[in-house]
C-alpha cells in the first residue's frame, strides 16, 4: 500500500492545540489511511492526561458541522487518562467536564495486541469489558496508533454478534509533548 508522509503534522504547529486541529476535517478515508501508517506505541508513551477529539464517523460524525458540534466546548468529552501498571498492562479512565465539574468516567485497561485490521501490525489498545462500566460502553474497544510525538489517532469500535464495527475515529494529544 502507497502511504502518504504525515509530516504535515511536525513542527508546523508551534502551539500543541494545532496538531490536534490539523486533524478535524480530514475524510474517513484519509483518517484510515493515517492510521494505517501509524506505528503502535510503547507502553510507556501514552501516560497521564491527554487532550481529546473526535474526528469522524458513523451517522452525523461523517458531516463536518455534526463533528465540529461534537467538539464544541460545552460538550463533555475531553480526553483520557493513562497510567501505566507494568511495561505490558495500563489503565485509564475517560476524562468528563460536566459544568461546573470535572468527572472521570469509564474506566478501561490497556495493552499492546493485534488490530482488528486484517493485515495491520499491533496496536495500543483500550478494553472497557470491565465490572462498574455500562453494558453499551463494555461493547467498546479503542485501537491507537502514534502518528506524531506525543500524538495518537484512535478508533471507537463497537462490539456486535457479527464482530466489531467501527464507531467513529479520535485523536489524542499528551500534555508532554
Amino acid at each position: 500500500m502507497n502511504v502518504p508522509s504525515i509530516s504535515f503534522l511536525q513542527g508546523k504547529y508551534p502551539l500543541k492545540q494545532y496538531r490536534l486541529d490539523a486533524l478535524m476535517g480530514k475524510t474517513k478515508q484519509e483518517l484510515e489511511t493515517l492510521f494505517l501508517s501509524g506505528q503502535t506505541p510503547a507502553m510507556e508513551e501514552i501516560q497521564g492526561p491527554t487532550r481529546g477529539k473526535v474526528l469522524s464517523g458513523i451517522a452525523h460524525l461523517q458531516n463536518p458541522l455534526g463533528v465540529y458540534l461534537t467538539n464544541i466546548p460545552f460538550l463533555p468529552w475531553k480526553g483520557k487518562q493513562f497510567d501505566l501498571v507494568n511495561k505490558n498492562e495500563g489503565k485509564g479512565i475517560n476524562l468528563i467536564e460536566l459544568w461546573p465539574t470535572k468527572q472521570t468516567m469509564f474506566h478501561f485497561e490497556t495493552g499492546i495486541i493485534n488490530s482488528l485490521i486484517d493485515g495491520d501490525n499491533d496496536v495500543f489498545s483500550l478494553n472497557y469489558d470491565l465490572p462498574g462500566n455500562p453494558w453499551f460502553i463494555r461493547q467498546i474497544r479503542d485501537d491507537l496508533k502514534k502518528i506524531d510525538d506525543g500524538l495518537f489517532l484512535g478508533t471507537a469500535n463497537f462490539r456486535t454478534k457479527e464482530g466489531y464495527k467501527l464507531i467513529l475515529y479520535f485523536a489524542l494529544e499528551t500534555e508532554q509533548f
